[in-house]
């Protein structure tokens, strides 16, 4: 990836996570490939962890590995991203989201329908 398509890349992943509605989440997965770059899972989670800038006033915590684990142990206080996902009406339990699908949020399937 060249330093333009990374700068691309990362801005694309901040648009959407700033995106996602309160009560929703997504994953990395999905991230990458609405970003345009399927495979680029890791790398979107990169992103977030703020390996490429700072990104401290996205709802980061509304992203979750892929079959809703809570994946954000290293950004946020123990428990937070729980506590923030449970304020907005999520459920969780045994740092997984609950019904995972119902809450789940895809931006391409989204703005498709």
């Amino acid at each position: 990836m060249s330093p333009q398509e990374r700068t691309e890349f990362v801005q694309a992943i901040v648009e959407l996570v700033a995106m996602i509605p309160p009560g929703r989440v997504t994953n990395y997965g999905i991230l990458a490939r609405a970003a345009g770059r399927p495979g680029c899972a890791r790398m979107a989670g990169n992103i977030l962890a703020g390996r490429y800038g700072a990104v401290s006033a996205l709802p980061a915590h509304r992203v979750t590995a892929s079959g809703g684990r809570l994946s954000g142990a290293r950004a946020f206080a123990p428990g937070e991203m729980e506590r923030l996902l449970r304020s907005e009406g999520i459920e969780v339990r045994c740092g997984k989201v609950v019904n995972y699908r119902k809450y789940l949020w895809d931006p391409i399937r989204d703005f498709i329908q």
